[in-house]
């Protein structure tokens, strides 16, 4: 990009994962540094962080590319992200575009924009949220046959853990109170680096943070995942109880075909090792149909695994060939009406299994972290609507003052809905079906 003098606004649009997110985050937060505006509605660039991890994907990044430009036909159009290393010249042909960023020169991009490449300064944390997505690592080396990302994020890379551990402290002190550890490959933080730090070591050293009430991991593999991992886990107050273990097949010859790491056999075993060792853990995963050979007994197979570990959330996609992985060249592609049905019918087994537990759940004092309050047409009596999370992944509404944002509280749940549930604030009674304590009302 020509060095040009700072622009005085910038707006960061994302798609994609939690680590897009996080990184579109990091972006801000440098601008914020720079004092750059990064809230004024008429920016003088624009920063599209892209995804392409289905076909699907790569077609919301494009329509929000030309959105931008629409919407904004006078600034700098700057796309980053993965669809933008899948396919650069695509991106920069369409009219309107700027400048292309790969994914490894993102973390630079403010001071690309800035015109400061080289100036090493601490960057503070831009006005916290009660949750927030806290880059680790990224890249992978794992070459599932069916996936884009180690061609677009690339090898191994974790951050430094003094580094993230002092990112987490001002995210705490500015106000944040959980962390969700974000990467490609998660369970993989540390290998690529000399000081021997993994992943565990490193939730030690940010459970130590005083202001930090809660350690969520994102997404993280079966085949990283051991006993002394899951105890490590369970013996710490601050790690929240929930853990996002991507599952794509029940089908051994599938799971072979997709090049998964590690086996199906060690995935059953330490999902249900896992809910002996931490209590009412929650189990969240991704199930993938429609991957090349997927006959009917190996969809079948998948819903009885589902069915066995008992999910309490699903992310289910259709097989999305992508451009140089060996699934995309296979001959033995499922027919779309084939994907569309199956993918129905296994939401539909998540969505059961989510029902019942989200009934389960009536009656229960539970511990919620407060993300935010609705509009005040949505207020009764005076108490606006809320809405947060509490560490086991369940989303809770409740009415009470704006001011209870960011803070823990405790919530006696007396409906459920579909995707969530209801309860009322409690006041000094004890939560005697959660860790930790919570702020009288």
């Amino acid at each position: 990009m020509p060095q040009t003098p700072a622009p005085r606004s910038v707006q960061v649009r994302t798609l994609g994962c939690r680590l897009n997110k996080a990184e579109s985050d990091e972006i801000r937060a440098a601008l914020a540094a720079r004092c750059v505006d990064i809230t004024d509605a008429t920016p003088e660039v624009v920063v599209v962080n892209t995804c392409t991890v289905t076909a699907e994907a790569s077609k919301a990044s494009r329509k929000l590319i030309r959105r931008s430009v629409a919407e904004h036909p006078g600034s700098t159009i700057v796309v980053t992200g993965c669809y933008a290393v899948a396919q650069p010249e695509v991106v920069a042909a369409i009219p309107g575009v700027n400048l292309v960023v790969s994914n490894q020169d993102k973390d630079h991009l403010a001071s690309l924009l800035a015109g400061d490449v080289g100036v090493s300064a601490s960057v503070p944390v831009v006005p916290a949220r009660p949750r927030a997505n806290l880059k680790i690592q990224t890249g992978c080396d794992e070459l599932c046959s069916f996936c884009i990302v180690p061609q677009t994020r690339g090898e191994l890379s974790s951050r430094a853990a003094g580094d993230v551990v002092a990112t987490a402290r001002a995210l705490a002190e500015a106000g944040t109170r959980e962390v969700i550890l974000t990467g490609v490959h998660l369970g993989k933080y540390g290998w690529d680096r000399a000081e021997g730090r993994r992943l565990v070591d490193l939730i030690a050293a940010l459970s130590a943070l005083p202001d930090l009430e809660r350690i969520r991991l994102s997404s993280i593999e079966a085949s990283q995942i051991d006993v002394p991992f899951l105890e490590a886990l369970a013996a710490e107050p601050k790690v929240c109880r929930h853990l996002h273990i991507p599952l794509q097949t029940g089908d051994t010859r599938l799971w072979e075909a997709m090049r998964r790491p590690g086996t199906l056999e060690h995935f059953l075993e330490i999902t249900e090792r896992a809910k002996d060792i931490i209590d009412d853990v929650t189990l969240t995963t991704d199930v993938m149909v429609g991957f090349p050979g997927e006959d009917e007994q190996a969809f079948a197979n998948t819903l009885v695994v589902t069915e066995l570990v008992g999910f309490r959330k699903l992310h289910v996609f259709r097989f999305s060939p992508r451009a140089d992985t060996p699934a995309a060249i296979d001959p033995r592609q499922v027919e779309t009406p084939t994907m569309r049905d199956r993918s129905e019918r296994v939401r539909d087994l998540g969505n059961l299994m989510r029902a019942e537990w989200l009934q389960s759940q009536e009656g229960r004092v539970v511990q919620v972290l407060i993300e935010k309050a609705g509009p005040a047409h949505q207020s009764t009596r005076g108490r606006p609507r809320l809405s947060g999370l509490t560490d086991n992944y369940l989303r809770v509404y409740t009415r009470g003052p704006a001011g209870l944002v960011g803070r823990l509280v405790g919530v006696l749940v007396s409906s459920a809905g579909q995707d969530s549930v209801e309860g009322e604030i409690v006041g000094r009674l004890p939560v005697l079906q959660d860790r930790g304590g919570f702020h009288p009302v």
